[in-house]
């Protein structure tokens, strides 16, 4: 496959959680808040919109929960989240490639 289809095509797809994440937190503001509060978060109706990789140590305490499948599914978002942190990282050390704004 040539990068001039991959490029734009991988960096879509990379886009589309944030995308619906941010709708999605505009949208549901208030009931982010009420899940962030009855984690824990501290400063929830800050924290909400800031939202990033604290959040996710917030949010997703796979170790502290006693359910094992509620484990694993806290697990899941943990490990997403960092994907995502990794992938931000790559990008804003290697570059954004062929096709960006930048170029």
């Amino acid at each position: 496959m040539s990068p001039s289809l991959v490029v734009p095509v991988g960096r879509s797809l990379y886009a589309a959680i944030f995308i619906a994440g941010g709708i999605s937190d505009f949208v549901q503001r208030g009931a982010m808040i009420a899940a962030a509060r009855s984690a824990g978060v501290p400063l929830a109706d800050v924290a909400v919109p800031v939202a990033g990789m604290t959040a996710a140590l917030l949010m997703h305490r796979f170790w502290a929960a006693a359910d094992p499948q509620a484990a694993a599914n806290q697990l899941a978002h943990f490990m997403k989240n960092l994907a995502l942190a990794g992938a931000a990282l790559f990008i804003a050390v290697v570059g954004t490639g062929p096709y960006s704004l930048a170029r």
